[in-house]
């Protein structure tokens, strides 16, 4: 996978799980004119966020080159940067 295409597909990972946390912002906190707001896509976003971390994952699985250290290495950033947005 090209470099450019595994950013993209990082960057569409980072906005679907930033509309699951608007989603839960403007079903929990939002009340009023603000409740309507953000849009209402929490559960696609969910979704798409699972389909592309399983495409990376088995992409980086399927690269028989590398060892398990530095697999573990890539899976480890990937996660921590959506933990970083989750705190």
């Amino acid at each position: 996978m090209k470099q450019a295409f595994s950013l993209y597909l990082d960057l569409l990972r980072a906005l679907a799980s930033l509309l699951v946390v608007f989603y839960h912002y403007s079903n929990q906190v939002a009340t009023g004119s603000a409740s309507g707001m953000f849009p209402n896509v929490g559960q696609e976003a969910v979704m798409t966020f699972f389909v592309l971390s399983g495409l990376l994952i088995s992409h980086a699985a399927e690269k028989r080159s590398q060892t398990f250290g530095e697999f573990a290495c890539r899976r480890a950033a990937r996660i921590y940067s959506v933990v970083i947005q989750g705190l």
